[in-house]
C-alpha cells in the first residue's frame, strides 16, 4: 500500500457515512467509494408529504445547538437556520379540555428539568426512584390547590424525557448515566429543513463514487486480495473485476479487505468504515465478518442498547389552535411522577406532546415511545414490525379525498409505475385492449365474460332398509 493512495470503502450513506467519506476528501483521501443498500442517502434523515406539507419522517433535531455540534457549525455556516421559523408560544391544555396557565405550566417544566437532569456519581439509584423521591419533596412544600397542578406538569417532565432517550421506564435508567452525558446545548427543531443536512455533505462529492442498491453482504478482511489495474476504470453501476489468487505481476495490486455485495460484485480496498445503524450491526455483526470480529467487539454490539421512537401525524380541515402557537402539551391531572411510565393499556396518555408543522398550520406531530406504538399497531390487521418504518392510510367513507395518494398501477402488459390518485387505494390494473390480442388470446377472454351457468346437482337415491314404523313407538303417546 505504500507510495499509492489508498482504496477507502464506506458502508452506508447516512449522515455518519457520508460525512466520514466528506472529511476523507478534505484530507486529500480521493479513491473513496460509498456504498447504499437502498436507492437513496440519508439514512434515517428521510422526509414524506402529508397533503400540502412536507414531514420530517426521520431525524429533525439538533440535539446540541452550539458551536461545540459540527452538525449546528455546518448548517449554520451554510445559512439553513435562517430560514428556520420561530417555533411559536407554547400551549398547555389538561385531560378535561381545560386550558393551563401557560406561566405556570412553564416554571413547574423548568423545576422539573432542574431535577430529572441531576448528574449523579455512584449512586446506584434509577433516574425514576430520584425523581420522585425529589419531586415528592417540592409538592409537599406547597399549598393543596397547587399540589395536583405540579404533579402533573412533572409527570410531563418525566414523559419527555422517556421520549428524549427513547425509553418505557424512568425506573430503568440509571441516575450514575447522566454523568457521560457531554452537554452541547440545548436541542433545536429544524423540521422541514434537515434534509439540506444531505445536501450539504453531498457537495463537491463525485457522484461515480456513491454507488446506490449496493447492499453489503460479506465483509472479508484481515486477506490477501488481488486485482489487475484495468487501462480504463469500469463504470460505477458494472461490476468490479476482483479475484484472490496470489499473483507474482509487478502490475497487479493487492489489498487487505474484500467487500462482496449482494448482486455479485466485489470491491476491494485497503481499509472499510461500517456507518449502518446499530439495529441493523447487532443483527447483521455474526455474519457479515469474515473472518467474525473480535470477541470483545461483538460483546460490545451484542449488550450496546438503542431507544425506539415513532412519529404519528394528524391533519385537520381546520386548525383548532391559535395562530401563534408552535407545541400543545397535554397535561393528565391523576399522574404524578412516581407513574411516569409507558403503559400499553394507556397509550393515549403518552402522546402528550403535539409540535404544529409549518408552513401550512393544519398538521400536528406527535412522537411515541416503542411500547406505545405496539399499542396502536393493534389497530391494523398486519403483523407488528419493530424495525420498520410504516405508514397506515385508512380509507373513509366519504365521497371527496383532500389530498393524491400514491397508488400501483399495473399497466395492461404486466409492467407497473408509481402514480398518484385521487383515492386511497393500495394497486389499480388497467383493463386490456381485447383489440389488440390475437384471436386465440379474445377467444379465451370472451370466454371467461360469460356468465357461469351454474351445474344441476343431481340427486342420488340411496337404498337402505329403514323403516320408519319400526321406531314411531318412540314420539306415539301411548
Amino acid at each position: 500500500m505504500a507510495g499509492r493512495n489508498p482504496s477507502i470503502v464506506v458502508v452506508g450513506a447516512g449522515v455518519a457515512g457520508l460525512s466520514a467519506a466528506k472529511k476523507l476528501k478534505e484530507y486529500g483521501f480521493n479513491d473513496v467509494t460509498v456504498l447504499e443498500a437502498s436507492e437513496k442517502v440519508g439514512g434515517r434523515v428521510a422526509s414524506a408529504t402529508l397533503g400540502n406539507t412536507c414531514v420530517d419522517t426521520g431525524a429533525q433535531y439538533i440535539h446540541g445547538a452550539s458551536e461545540k455540534n459540527p452538525v449546528y457549525c455546518l448548517l449554520k455556516k451554510s445559512g439553513v437556520l435562517n430560514q428556520v421559523p420561530e417555533m411559536g408560544t407554547e400551549a398547555f391544555y389538561s385531560n378535561k379540555g381545560h386550558k393551563v396557565d401557560a406561566d405556570f405550566a412553564r416554571r413547574a417544566y423548568e423545576a422539573g428539568e432542574g431535577i430529572i437532569q441531576y448528574r449523579g456519581f455512584n449512586t446506584g439509584k434509577s433516574l425514576g426512584e430520584h425523581y420522585a423521591e425529589k419531586t415528592q419533596g417540592v409538592i409537599d412544600s406547597l399549598q393543596d390547590d397547587e399540589k395536583t397542578r405540579m404533579q402533573s406538569v412533572f409527570a410531563l417532565v418525566g414523559k419527555d424525557m422517556l421520549i428524549d432517550v427513547g425509553a418505557s421506564d424512568l425506573h430503568r435508567i440509571s441516575l450514575d448515566s447522566w454523568q457521560y452525558y457531554i452537554d452541547m446545548g440545548d436541542s433545536l427543531n429544524i423540521a422541514g429543513f434537515m434534509f439540506q443536512l444531505v445536501d450539504l455533505l453531498l457537495e463537491g462529492f463525485p457522484k461515480e463514487c456513491l454507488l446506490l442498491k449496493r447492499e453489503v453482504s460479506k465483509i472479508k478482511w484481515d486477506g490477501t486480495f488481488s486485482v489487475a489495474p484495468s487501462p480504463t476504470p469500469p463504470a460505477h453501476d458494472e461490476p468490479l473485476p476482483a479475484h484472490t489468487e496470489a499473483a507474482s505481476d509487478e502490475k497487479v495490486r493487492q489489498y487487505p479487505v474484500c467487500v462482496v455485495c449482494e448482486n455479485g460484485e466485489e470491491i476491494l480496498a485497503d481499509h472499510v468504515i461500517v456507518t449502518i445503524s446499530l439495529g441493523c450491526l447487532k443483527a447483521r455483526a455474526s455474519s457479515l465478518f469474515i473472518p467474525s470480529l473480535p470477541t470483545e467487539k461483538m460483546e460490545v454490539i451484542d449488550k450496546l442498547c438503542f431507544g425506539n421512537i415513532a412519529k404519528i401525524f394528524l391533519e385537520y380541515e381546520e386548525a383548532f389552535w391559535e395562530n401563534e402557537v408552535g407545541s400543545i402539551s397535554l397535561i393528565y391531572e391523576d399522574d404524578t411522577p412516581a407513574s411516569v411510565s409507558t403503559n400499553k393499556m394507556q397509550w393515549l396518555k403518552n402522546m402528550q406532546y403535539f409540535s404544529v408543522l409549518r408552513p401550512k398550520e393544519r398538521c400536528l406531530q406527535a412522537v411515541v415511545t416503542h411500547r406505545c406504538l405496539q399499542a396502536t399497531s393493534t389497530f391494523r390487521t398486519s403483523t407488528f414490525q419493530s424495525d420498520s418504518n410504516r405508514t397506515c392510510v385508512v380509507r373513509f367513507g366519504r365521497q371527496k379525498y383532500q389530498r393524491m395518494y400514491p397508488v400501483l398501477l399495473v399497466r395492461p402488459d404486466g409492467s407497473t409505475i408509481n402514480i398518484r390518485h385521487k383515492e386511497p387505494k393500495r394497486i389499480m390494473k388497467m383493463p386490456v385492449d381485447i383489440t389488440t390480442l390475437s384471436e386465440e388470446e379474445r377467444k379465451i377472454r370472451m370466454r371467461k365474460r360469460e356468465p357461469k351457468r351454474a351445474a344441476k346437482q343431481k340427486l342420488e337415491d340411496f337404498e337402505d332398509d329403514f323403516k320408519v314404523d319400526d321406531y314411531s313407538k318412540f314420539w306415539k303417546k301411548k
